[in-house]
């Protein structure tokens, strides 16, 4: 099996823009196979340098609005621009595992998660990263001219792929230099700010944000404030360098995501570029 175009396996309806690529198929003990998605730079292929790369949770949602959950994220879109500025990037996206979502993305079993949800309890994050770091990034670095420098490794998501990237760059902290944040369900992270405060990664460069209109039911919007509030003033406290906003008219969506995640991709490309916040 070969790396195919987007059109090849999606067919001509679809909203991707540039260079699209799909591994089908790929698969791990225990896990649900899934498409592996790559975005590839402008002038890709008549190049010869290394790129950085950018890992995404929830995959289908990123480049495609008919493959998303409600609207694409536009990175595709995003990286063109950032790559005609002198700032190109590889960015790979992973599908969820569908109703194993919450399952793969939750690292410890829990009972809040549980009660607020029909389909998982958490618990399966480790074998996610394994995954991840044993058959996803293999593939991508075998096949495409990818950096293998930390600083030049990142891993971003947004609501429980938020918590799920924090935990992963932390647990993984040889492999990830970069963590965008976006949303992130901290409240139903179970040990996460214990876990969090046990590991430090001096060099992890970490962008997080969260909305002010989350939730309509108050309690969870208290929640979504809360804990990114402490996780903020938890990674403060440990000398992160640290890029943390609060949208006050942040909703849970793909297009507050898509709205903000392209000035977290440029940080992560360009140190020198802090979002505004």
């Amino acid at each position: 099996m070969t790396w195919k175009t987007y059109k090849e396996v999606y067919g001509a309806k679809h909203t991707v823009v540039g260079d699209v690529r799909v591994f089908q198929g790929v698969s791990s003990s225990g896990l649900a196979a899934r498409n592996i998605l790559v975005c590839l730079p402008p002038n890709y292929q008549s190049e010869t340098r290394d790129y950085p790369v950018m890992y995404m949770h929830d995959g289908q949602n990123i480049f495609d609005d008919v493959t998303a959950y409600a609207g694409e994220w536009g990175v595709d879109e995003s990286a063109e621009i950032l790559a005609v500025r002198g700032l190109p990037c590889i960015v790979v996206g992973i599908p969820n595992g569908g109703e194993a979502r919450l399952d793969e993305y939750g690292p410890w079993e829990s009972e809040h998660l549980k009660r607020h949800s029909a389909t998982g309890q958490g618990g399966r994050a480790l074998e996610y990263l394994a995954f991840l770091l044993g058959n996803v990034k293999p593939l991508v670095d075998s096949s495409f001219r990818t950096s293998r420098l930390k600083s030049q490794t990142g891993i971003s998501g947004s609501s429980m792929g938020g918590l799920v990237s924090l935990w992963a760059a932390l647990e993984a902290r040889e492999t990830f230099g970069f963590c965008a944040a976006l949303s992130s369900s901290f409240w139903l992270g179970g040990k996460l700010e214990e876990f969090v405060a046990d590991r430090v990664s001096p060099d992890l460069r970490i962008y997080l944000d969260v909305g002010g209109r989350e939730s309509n039911v108050r309690a969870q919007q208290n929640a979504y404030l809360k804990s990114n509030r402490k996780m903020r003033d938890l990674l403060e406290s440990q000398g992160y360098d640290l890029v943390y906003f609060e949208d006050a008219n942040g909703i849970h969506n793909e297009a507050d995501w898509k709205r903000r995640f392209p000035a977290a991709l440029e940080w992560f490309l360009d140190p020198e570029v802090r979002p505004k916040v």
